[in-house]
């Protein structure tokens, strides 16, 4: 089990220039560290600042070809500028994770964002919640996945009463994995690859 947790975000800069909001915004890299000891930094960590030319690159290809469409919305669909430069996006930020997990080894758990490249999603138990999908905006419902068959929305809101916190806590069995992983699968296949799911236990 991983000790320290690493995560890597290219986040917009929505500030305010002479009274205005700067639309496309500039892009920078938000770099969180989580240590074992509970202790929060920010930044690389010392042995992966040769890793921050290939984010440079990364926020270079966000500057050349995306641009948000609304203030303060980032547009999955609507802000690239062609299908290939979201790809070539997704395809440096595979890159980056790869580079930063072969320098800090298994004792660091990894996470570099593809937003605004796909959408990214957690599948989440929480105290009180009966809908367990989970974004950068925080909590949602039934109502915000329209494209979501009935039958998977069904099986979302039972695994998220046995990934409640509560439930754990009173020593009743979380989730069982295969049907996390069924849940994962199916809600990949009918979100489609705008989405990136992963499940947080």
């Amino acid at each position: 089990m991983a000790r320290h947790r690493l995560s890597v975000r290219f986040v917009p800069d929505w500030s305010a220039r002479g009274g205005q909001w700067v639309t496309p915004p500039p892009f920078v890299v938000s770099v969180w560290r989580q240590l074992q000891d509970g202790n929060e930094r920010a930044g690389l960590p010392r042995s992966c600042e040769v890793v921050g030319p290939e984010l440079d690159g990364v926020l270079d290809l966000l500057a050349d070809a995306y641009g948000a469409v609304r203030p303060l919305e980032l547009d999955v669909a609507g802000g690239w500028r062609d299908e290939s430069s979201r790809h070539a996006f997704l395809t440096a930020a595979d890159r980056v994770e790869l580079s930063l997990r072969r320098r800090l080894g298994g004792d660091w758990d990894v996470v570099v964002s593809r937003s605004p490249g796909v959408n990214e999603v957690r599948l989440m138990g929480e105290y009180g919640c009966d809908w367990p999908l989970w974004t950068d905006d925080g909590g949602s419902d039934r109502d915000d996945w329209p494209m979501l068959s009935d039958a998977l929305a069904d099986r979302l809101r039972a695994w998220a009463v046995e990934a409640e916190p509560d439930h754990r806590v009173n020593h009743l069995p979380g989730p069982d994995p295969e049907v996390t992983q069924g849940l994962l699968r199916d809600l990949r296949r009918e979100l489609g690859d705008r989405y990136r799911i992963v499940a947080v236990l």
